[in-house]
C-alpha cells in the first residue's frame, strides 16, 4: 500500500494520481511527445513580450539648434554685454564643438567691441 504525500489518503499501487486531491504519486515525469505542448492550455505559462524601443532613422535625429551661438555672435557686435552673456551660456550648454567654438569666439569679440565702444564714448565726452 502507498499513501498520498499531499493529503495522506491510502492509494492502490497502480494509481498515478490521488483520487482525493489530484496530487501526482510516484509518477515518473512524462516527456512531452514531439509537437505537443508540455502544459495544458489552462496551465501554460504566460510570458510578456519584450517592449521594443524604436529609434528614429539617423537622418531624423535632431541636431543641436544653433540659435544661441548665432545670437551670441550677432549681439557681440550690436550689444556687447548681451553677446558676452550669451557666449558664456553657449560654451556651457553646447556639446557640439563647432557651436561651442562659435560661442567662445563671441566672448572676446564682445569684450573688444565693448572696449572700443567705451573708448569712442570717452573721446566723444572729452570733446
Amino acid at each position: 500500500m502507498k499513501y498520498c504525500t499531499n493529503c495522506g489518503k491510502q492509494l492502490r499501487e497502480d494509481e498515478v494520481f490521488c483520487s482525493e486531491c489530484g496530487n501526482a504519486v510516484n509518477a515518473a515525469p512524462q516527456q512531452p511527445i514531439y509537437g505537443q505542448q508540455p502544459y495544458s492550455p489552462q496551465q501554460a505559462p504566460q510570458f510578456q513580450q519584450p517592449v521594443q524601443v524604436q529609434q528614429p532613422p539617423y537622418s531624423q535625429v535632431e541636431e543641436e539648434k544653433k540659435t544661441l551661438a548665432t545670437c551670441a555672435l550677432v549681439f557681440a557686435f550690436l550689444m556687447p554685454i548681451v553677446g558676452l552673456i550669451l557666449g558664456i551660456i553657449g560654451t556651457v550648454k553646447y556639446k557640439s564643438e563647432k557651436l561651442k567654438k562659435q560661442c567662445i569666439i563671441a566672448i572676446p569679440v564682445s569684450i573688444v567691441v565693448w572696449i572700443i565702444n567705451a573708448l569712442v564714448l570717452s573721446m566723444i565726452m572729452m570733446n
